[in-house]
């Protein structure tokens, strides 16, 4: 008995794997398949920006931090 519960065990592995497979599969084939829009462009460029400005902020704390150290002094 417990040799053919691991051999139906094994077989809905099997077919759990081959689903997922198909699953990968067909997101891989949409996303190739999906041309960018206008508004993606759009929001890639605001995102860099604000990537940018984050920057530009985090270095200006840092050098405001670095001012107030009283070890530079």
């Amino acid at each position: 008995v417990r040799g053919g519960r691991a051999a139906l065990d094994a077989a809905r592995m099997h077919r759990i794997e081959r689903l997922r497979r198909i699953a990968d599969l067909e997101h891989r084939l949409a996303a190739r398949d999906r041309t960018p829009s206008p508004n993606d462009a759009i929001e890639l460029i605001y995102l860099r920006l604000i990537e940018a400005a984050r920057k530009a902020e985090l270095g200006q704390a840092a050098m405001a931090a670095r001012d107030l150290d009283p070890a530079r002094e």
